[in-house]
Order: C-alpha cells, then sequence, then structure tokens
C-alpha cells in the first residue's frame, strides 16, 4: 500500500523484532503502559478487561491482526486491557520509541501509522456494531470468520465475549 525503497525497508526492519509466547503468557498486564504494537504472524490472544471484579473478554486477536491497547498506546496511560496468549504464538513488533522517530524521519512512515491507526479503528466500529447484535448472530459470526479458531477457545471465554452463559453457548452449539 505504501512503496518503500530498500533503504526504507532497511530502516523498518532496525526497530522490528519478534517475540514468541507460550499459552498463557501476556503481551500486555493491566496497568501496565503499552508501548508496543504486535502483528500476529501465528497463534491466537484475547484481550480482556475487569468489571465488577470479573474479567470479561472484549476481543480474541487472530493472526494478521495487531495486538495493542491502542489507546494505552497513544496517550502512554496505564492500560486497563490485558492481552495474553491463548496458544503459543508468534509476533513481530515494534516500540512506540521507535516508531515516533520513523514517523519524524520519513512521510512514507506517517502513511503507514495512518493505515494502521485507520485499521484499528475500523476494527474497534466493527467489534462495537457485532456488540449490538443478539448472541446467536455474535457467535455465529465468530465460527464464520475464523472457524479454524472456534475450537481452541475455552468455551466459557466465547460465551464471556458474546455475554452470554456457558450453558446457553453449549445448548447453541449443540443445536449446529
Amino acid at each position: 500500500m505504501v512503496p518503500l525503497t530498500q533503504g526504507d525497508i532497511l530502516e523498518l526492519n532496525k526497530i522490528l523484532f519478534s517475540i514468541e509466547l507460550v499459552k498463557g503468557q501476556k503481551f500486555l498486564e493491566y496497568g501496565h503502559v503499552s508501548d508496543r504494537i504486535g502483528f500476529i504472524e501465528d497463534g491466537l490472544l484475547e484481550m480482556s478487561f475487569v468489571e465488577d471484579g470479573t474479567e470479561k473478554m472484549l476481543d480474541f486477536l487472530f493472526p494478521n491482526s495487531f495486538a495493542t491497547d491502542y489507546l494505552s498506546f497513544l496517550l502512554v496511560k496505564p492500560s486497563e486491557l490485558q492481552i495474553a496468549a491463548l496458544k503459543n504464538s508468534r509476533l513481530t513488533c515494534f516500540k512506540k520509541e521507535d516508531l515516533d522517530r520513523l514517523y519524524d524521519s520519513n512521510t512514507k512512515f506517517q502513511k503507514i501509522g495512518r493505515l494502521m491507526a485507520e485499521k484499528y479503528y475500523s476494527d474497534f466500529i466493527q467489534r462495537l456494531r457485532i456488540n449490538h447484535l443478539p448472541p446467536k448472530e455474535r457467535y455465529e459470526m465468530l465460527v464464520n470468520n475464523a472457524p479454524e479458531f472456534i475450537q481452541q477457545i475455552p468455551q466459557y471465554k466465547l460465551a464471556s465475549l458474546i455475554g452470554v452463559s456457558a450453558e446457553w453457548l453449549s445448548k447453541l452449539r449443540a443445536k449446529k
């Protein structure tokens, strides 16, 4: 989407680093500043928050998507979210300070940053729209969008995401 020269690619590669998370390992912990963005190469992550003392699922992050608390990342404020690996995962990451340096050095990177922000925002709006659908439709959308991952997500976490009890979800799955 943004043509890069060999020099641009070298500059970008200087700031990228890979991490591997084992199942259960945190990419971002509650109360920590999200100072990096990870692009999920392989694996599955969960994004959660705490409401009334109960942990609730906000989203599941699949390959070819970004992992961060973007609000915490932009404002350099402690996160109210947690991101953890649901299965072993591999991410390519960059730190905010390095990205800011690239923005200052080359307008192409500013455009890449804008495109990433637009993608993150459109995903957020889509998630808001989905949350207004009936639970059965939310579940069916998940199944249709990521069928290879649904069986890897614990049923109680799926139920939390769509706002139903695990028992209700079990009955819905049994009808399929």
